[in-house]
């Protein structure tokens, strides 16, 4: 069964062949109004109380993950699922937890010095954005060093984008042997399995160094910790 979001790019990509593009724009407005109602049905159920539950799941597991002194192990995590589970949502309350309460810790101070005080902070990417960095040339070394150095990358919706001359995929196998033992978190609508099918290089540096992954869409308290694979 084709999921939502191969419909719509199987229709994107129908585009260029069509005689008929208005038919399909059109029918392809319709896709995307679908997709966009369902995911409001999903956060529908997803009311105070549950958000509260998620943050402070989001938040327990921020403590275990920051606070460990194993040297880089385990330190990359993957929220992994369909569309409108809460996988984004997770990922910034980490992030902000973070931002928060180690900015200005002693761990963050040791680990600038060990990177001889190229420490860059917290960056939150959008990868439709980071997409678009990385056609620039003028500049996108200058960005991809500041996401090598920095203490935390969250990198969202990684594969929301499609390029099949493979580039995008090359530049993210960069990224994450640079992130090699740092702290990151990747979303993607995608399972492991479908990763591994897009890009097999990419998946298995996700499973890596004891890397984790969660897929939020089975969880039903989102205790990270307890969904953890």
């Amino acid at each position: 069964m084709q999921t939502v979001s191969k419909i719509i790019k199987d229709k994107m990509d129908s585009l260029e062949t069509t005689n008929d593009k208005q038919e399909e724009q059109n029918s392809l407005t319709w896709l995307l109004r679908d997709e966009w109602e369902s995911r409001i049905e999903k956060f529908d159920t997803c009311n105070e109380d549950k958000l509260v539950e998620m943050r402070n799941e989001a938040t327990e597991y921020a403590k275990d993950l920051f606070l460990r002194k194993d040297k880089g192990k385990g330190r990359l995590l993957s929220l992994i699922g369909n569309s409108g589970t809460g996988k984004t949502f997770l990922a910034e309350q980490i992030f902000q937890y973070a931002k928060k309460n180690l900015f200005h810790s002693e761990e963050l101070r040791r680990v600038s010095s060990e990177m001889n005080g190229f420490y860059r902070g917290f960056m939150f990417i959008d990868c439709l954005d980071l997409s678009d960095k990385l056609k620039d040339f003028q500049t996108k070394e200058n960005y991809l060093e500041r996401i090598r150095y920095a203490y935390l990358v969250v990198l969202d919706d990684l594969f929301s984008v499609h390029d099949k001359s493979g580039y995008y995929a090359s530049e993210i196998i960069r990224i994450l042997n640079h992130r090699r033992n740092k702290f990151t978190i990747i979303t993607d609508n995608n399972s492991m399995r479908q990763i591994a099918d897009i890009e097999r290089r990419v998946a298995s540096r996700l499973i890596r160094d004891d890397a984790k992954f969660v897929d939020v869409g089975e969880t039903t308290d989102y205790n990270l910790r307890k969904y953890i694979k």
